[in-house]
């Protein structure tokens, strides 16, 4: 049984969306809380703020990221200690920190780090929509090209 390889052209930019999307998902939606305490030099827990007096209170990417073993909350410090999310029949009953009083920070050592992982410079909308764009027209030209491609091999090495 061969794979069509129209199967794996759409694997591909199915794999292409997913990335850029990600992309997006990380230096944009996560990447806020990161700036908004870099903005607000929180780099000690003197200086260090709650969701609230950053304005993200409400922000649900921002609070679901903040979990206990999470990429942000290893840059990502906090005045109290995370609590470990308990399950209940598969679901978390329990928040990581409790969000109105816990106060973070980015201490200075993780400070390039933090900047490095979710400075959203060139990740914005319009590049998610030029991936997608991109994605399409590679697509398109490997659905034609290939086709010639493989026929152009046969006939030379045949």
């Amino acid at each position: 049984m061969s794979l069509d390889y129209t199967v794996i052209l759409w694997c591909v930019y199915a794999g292409i969306v997913l990335a850029a999307l990600y992309a997006y998902y990380q230096k944009n939606l996560i990447g806020r809380l990161v700036r908004a305490l870099l903005e607000n030099t929180c780099d000690s827990p003197k200086s260090a703020k709650t969701l609230g007096e950053l304005g993200l209170e409400k922000d649900v990417f921002v609070r679901n990221a903040l979990h206990p073993k999470s990429t942000l909350t290893r840059l990502v410090s906090s005045t109290e200690e995370p609590v470990e999310s308990q399950r209940i029949r598969g679901r978390k009953q329990k928040p990581a920190f409790s969000f109105e009083s816990a106060r973070f920070y980015i201490s200075p050592d993780k400070k390039d780090k933090a900047m490095l992982a979710y400075d959203h410079q060139g990740t914005t909308l319009l590049s998610l929509v030029f991936a997608i764009v991109g994605g399409l027209l590679i697509i398109a030209v490997g659905y034609y090209l290939v086709p010639y491609l493989s026929s152009l091999f046969t006939q030379i090495f045949s």
